[in-house]
């Protein structure tokens, strides 16, 4: 086995175990909130928190035929490309 298996298949074990620790730890907390309203929304609102808050940004773009790392720039781009199509009705 080669070292890059190793190390993706140890990948694959730790991530199994993160999934399922983080089910368990989610199961018993709205086992222990169940009645309490107020709780379990706010654990709810956590959970939704977090999977916005992971967001990932473009901080350079190739436009023409120079890097760009102007974000307004790159943000125009993005329009062009996808709201050309766009009719002002």
């Amino acid at each position: 086995m080669t070292k890059a298996r190793k190390i993706q298949s140890i990948q694959k074990q730790v991530n199994g175990y993160y999934k399922k620790c983080r089910k368990m730890y989610y199961s018993n907390h709205f086992e222990e909130f169940r009645g309490d309203v107020r709780k379990t929304w706010g654990l709810i609102r956590s959970i939704i928190n977090n999977a916005l808050n992971k967001t990932d940004s473009i901080k350079e773009l190739m436009i023409d035929i120079a890097i760009c790392t102007d974000s307004p720039k790159i943000a125009d781009k993005f329009n062009d490309c996808f709201f050309v199509n766009i009719d002002s009705k």
